[in-house]
């Protein structure tokens, strides 16, 4: 199975914010003490957030003399910030993702010492957030987008603050939605607002035919692929499920790009073969995709016999009991069952992928892993053929996360700070800032908190992000040699290949931290002489770490590759390495291209 844009770690073992200023946005001066008033009071309206991270960075690193302009200008970008909460509030019409995005953004303000007095006696807590959620949650369930409805009353329903009336309505819903995973969450937190009924049924399970019952065989025909002559049918088979009773359906984003993806250029037919029925293939539409998840929605209009739940909450440990099921090489409606071998395996740009040994064979791609309960655990998104029993699959927490980004329709558009960490020993240290990326926190300087919530891991801090939108402001915490602080940071989109950017907007020296675990000081004059380096740190575990080099060793470089069919880069150097004596030596390091570091 592919996986076009998942980190790729046996590529390597094989072969030894911003994107700019949008067009209604001024492009600031790279000498920043020179900006004007003028020009950065122009973001207070269009990108507060934005505004008050670079006008705080200002007042409190620039220019001495315009720093009272700069606190200004801050305080009017939280002011505008206050203002569309209090608009939100006040208003039943009004954009629940908005609304979060601007109440997500009044909290991080609330502790900075400019912003404060605006939110003194706001309403910031639990209640107003569940508020949001559930007008969220409404408008998805009488848009008949029942799935992400129910991803996002359990959001609310999390926070604990949530009224009789609410829980009994959403109750009902999941009742009659058939949706045991919804009613077992409410079961173990609310038991009282189910009846004996409701108990019953969410404390059962679904048997395994009624589970076969919800899953589809997804064809893409690809037309026919001329070789020399001779012309065959050119097609791809993948598994996907019903999620509810409107026809919406999950499947892996690579099963079907050739759908959305731009650059293709043939002839593509996306069909659903419903289980049960061998012949018949009904049409289907692609409504989002994730790409960096390898996540797609798709639509049909047919109506399920049967659809799975889930709630995302479900906690998996190695050795937990598992089942696939899909349509390996057009087998459909094919149970193989197995084992979780690991979980938390970074093998995706963003979040992590738990590691299974249930049989899986192309064509599975797309298919729902299930729990001894029947409730969905994952979707399977990876195999390799070439190693017995090691499969991945994308855990069912982040596909709740994501599910109504898919439903809102096209490519979801993930926030990030662009900044790169790396992670081991914890809490992560900071890498590499993305051009036009926060100016404020420090090279080597620690990922301490966002938020105020503590993490140690970077796949903490992207979970917490996950459900942010650009133009949400967040406060994220660092540890220095100096002291703790925090830094206020604008969520920018992030780029579809934020590495291939980087390497188009930036010395591609500044990415050899990402690319290849390891940072160079020039030494013109060193060993080597004329175009020298040394290795001035190397990171326990990157590509240099694993190639033999060390801090201090001196080189020259040879060669920078860039092998996008693979996905990889590649840097030769003639090195002499000190563990070997300072012996001469020519090697080449590959850095993946796909990486998980970015937050």
């Amino acid at each position: 199975m592919r996986r076009p844009r998942a980190a790729k770690p046996f590529a390597v073992l094989a072969f030894s914010l911003w994107l700019g200023a949008c067009a209604s946005e001024p492009e600031l001066p790279g000498d920043w003490n020179r900006v004007r008033s003028d020009e950065l009071e122009t973001l207070v309206a269009s990108d507060p957030a934005l505004a008050f991270e670079e006008a705080v960075y200002l007042a409190e690193l620039g220019d001495a003399a315009k720093r009272e302009s700069w606190r200004r200008i801050a305080r009017g970008a939280a002011a505008e910030i206050a203002s569309r909460l209090e608009n939100a509030a006040a208003d039943p019409g009004a954009d629940p993702a908005l609304a979060l995005s601007a109440l997500r953004s009044a909290r991080s303000l609330a502790s900075h010492p400019l912003a404060a007095p605006l939110f003194e006696g706001a309403r910031l807590g639990p209640g107003t957030e569940s508020h949001f959620l559930l007008a969220k949650a409404e408008n998805f369930w009488n848009g008949g987008k029942e799935a992400a409805a129910f991803a996002v009353f359990l959001e609310a329903f999390e926070l604990g603050a949530m009224g009789g009336t609410e829980l009994g309505t959403w109750t009902a819903r999941a009742m009659d939605g058939r949706n045991r995973a919804v009613l077992r969450t409410i079961l173990a937190r609310a038991p009282a607002a189910l009846d004996g009924p409701m108990s019953a049924y969410a404390s059962g399970s679904d048997p395994m035919r009624e589970l076969l019952r919800g899953t589809v065989t997804i064809w893409v025909n690809k037309g026919i692929r001329v070789d020399r002559g001779v012309g065959t049918p050119e097609r791809v088979i993948g598994s996907g499920f019903f999620i509810d009773r409107s026809g919406y359906i999950l499947t892996n984003y690579h099963v079907i790009a050739s759908e959305v993806d731009p650059e293709y250029e043939g002839f593509s037919r996306l069909s659903v073969r419903l289980p049960g029925s061998s012949e018949l293939r009904v049409p289907a539409r692609v409504v989002g995709w994730d790409p960096v998840f390898d996540l797609a929605l798709l639509k049909t209009e047919a109506v399920p016999e049967f659809w799975l739940s889930f709630s995302g909450r479900s906690a998996f440990a190695p050795g937990d009991r598992i089942y696939a099921i899909g349509s390996p090489v057009g087998l459909e409606s094919t149970v193989t069952s197995g084992i979780v071998s690991a979980t938390g395996r970074r093998f995706l740009e963003l979040g992590d992928a738990v590691q299974v040994d249930v049989a899986v064979n192309p064509g599975n791609s797309g298919g729902p892993l299930l729990d001894e309960r029947g409730e969905l655990a994952g979707i399977v998104f990876a195999g390799m053929p070439q190693f017995q029993g090691l499969n991945f699959a994308v855990p069912s927490r982040w596909i709740v996360a994501l599910l109504p980004g898919l439903y809102d329709g096209g490519e979801t558009v993930h926030a990030w700070t662009g900044l790169a960490f790396h992670e081991d020993p914890a809490p992560p240290e900071l890498l590499y800032a993305f051009p036009g990326a926060p100016r404020a926190p420090n090279r080597g300087d620690r990922l301490a908190s966002v938020d105020g919530v503590a993490v140690s891991a970077l796949v903490e801090a992207q979970a917490l992000l996950l459900d942010r939108v650009p133009g949400t402001l967040v406060n994220l915490g660092f540890e220095s040699v100096s002291g703790a602080y925090v830094v206020p940071v604008a969520l920018r989109p992030r780029p579809e290949r934020p590495v291939d950017e980087a390497l188009r907007r930036d010395v591609r020296e500044n990415l050899y931290p990402v690319l290849f675990g390891m940072r160079l000081e020039a030494r013109p004059g060193g060993l080597l002489g004329k175009g020298g380096f040394s290795v001035e740190k190397v990171w326990f575990g990157g590509a240099a770490d694993e190639s033999g080099l060390s801090e201090s060793d001196p080189l020259l470089v040879q060669d920078f590759e860039l092998l996008e069919e693979e996905r990889v880069a590649v840097l030769r150097l003639y090195v002499k390495r000190r563990k070997a004596g300072f012996l001469d030596a020519l090697i080449a390091i590959p850095g993946l291209l796909d990486v998980s570091s970015f937050l």
